[in-house]
């Protein structure tokens, strides 16, 4: 009776710690919401680590035949509503962006995410976003958003700074073609 008991006993702590393990790492999804698409971004791109979603932040027009790159003609002086991952901004095309994240902060919802790319992005989470260069996805990089950060993405600059008027932190990119 006595060997039942420390046997049930150790089945359930067994039982539990699987749970605990499964919860903290969940499996590969179908399609990671990072890796598993083909699109190609000349821009950085911010992800939201809650929803997944990602959104390009682009300075320059894109290419109307050529995925991945710009065109080769570019007007200034003109404006656009910039909408990415749930952060709000504006273009001004030819010469850069700026993008403000909401003021809740997500948190990364792993199931959406691969193991790989959990790693990536869980070594550069900051307010719920990361940063990222997808322009090649064989060699992705993440950049973490946090205030006073500077960056240079291949022919982008990005400054990250904390808008104390809005208690937001704001990213602005830079074109530097």
């Amino acid at each position: 009776m006595k060997k039942c008991v420390i046997l049930g006993i150790l089945v359930l702590t067994l039982a539990i710690a699987v749970g605990i393990v499964f919860m903290m790492n969940p499996p590969n999804p179908k399609q990671c919401a990072l890796c598993g698409h083909d699109e190609i971004y000349h821009a950085p791109v911010l992800i939201n680590l809650e929803t997944g979603d990602v959104g390009e932040l682009k300075a320059y027009r894109t290419h109307p035949f050529y995925p991945g790159e710009i065109s080769e003609v570019q007007d200034t002086g003109s404006y656009s509503i910039l909408h990415a991952a749930g952060a709000e901004g504006i273009t001004d095309w030819g010469r850069g962006a700026q993008v403000t994240l909401p003021k809740d902060s997500p948190t990364m919802k792993k199931s959406l995410f691969c193991r790989d790319c959990r790693a990536l992005l869980s070594a550069n989470e900051a307010e719920g976003y990361v940063l990222l260069d997808l322009h090649d996805r064989e060699q992705m990089q993440a950049f973490a958003l946090t205030d006073g950060a500077e960056y240079t993405i291949r022919d982008y600059t990005v400054s990250v700074f904390h808008d104390d008027a809005n208690d937001r932190l704001t990213i602005f990119i830079y074109g530097t073609i």
